[in-house]
């Protein structure tokens, strides 16, 4: 505010009323009241040296906003120049980059035994696990029993899988069509 009062008075005054005057200087409060003191400062100074008139308040505000980007961009500048470049790297082959997966553990054997036992806590348990094979249940019924045919009467009344089996059938016929029509020729 004092800073605004001094350079205001620095021209021209024209008639005014103190209220009016406070209102003006409230003007440059509001519009600067987010820029940092040293950048107002420098906003007036340029201002007082360059202009012959009174500055409005986005007048100042400008030339502020310029002193500040030109101090962000100096920091910037100086951060960049103060990293060291990056080391250029050597791209791996694609044997090198098999060899280094595999020395951490990324097989695909080793990716199957976690899907098949994602509980397993410690490599004794992920080994043990992979290596016994539990059965499906229908490896194990009696194909004639009673389990058996309640699966296959489910899956007969299954609109996806009465689908899927009719057109197997038709590509079946198809395909017998066609052996039999190269048979002929």
């Amino acid at each position: 505010m004092e800073r605004a009062r001094r350079c205001l008075n620095l021209y021209f005054q024209q008639d005014m009323s103190a209220d009016d005057r406070v209102a003006m200087l409230d003007s440059f409060a509001r519009a600067l009241r987010d820029i940092p003191r040293w950048a107002v400062s420098q906003a007036f100074d340029a201002w007082e040296r360059e202009e012959r008139r009174r500055p409005a308040p986005g007048e100042i505000v400008h030339r502020a906003r310029a002193a500040v980007d030109r101090f962000a961009a100096e920091l910037r500048h100086r951060s960049a120049q103060a990293l060291p470049p990056e080391p250029e790297r050597d791209r791996a082959t694609g044997d090198q980059t098999r060899a280094a997966m595999e020395a951490a553990g990324f097989t695909p054997r080793r990716l199957d035994q976690v899907r098949r036992h994602p509980t397993a806590r410690t490599e004794a348990e992920l080994e043990a696990g992979s290596q016994e094979r539990v059965p499906h249940w229908t490896e194990s019924a009696d194909p004639t029993g009673p389990e058996m045919a309640a699966l296959e009467r489910a899956r007969a009344e299954n609109p996806i899988i009465a689908a899927a089996r009719a057109a197997q059938a038709q590509k079946r016929e198809e395909e017998m069509l066609n052996s039999e029509a190269q048979a002929a020729e």
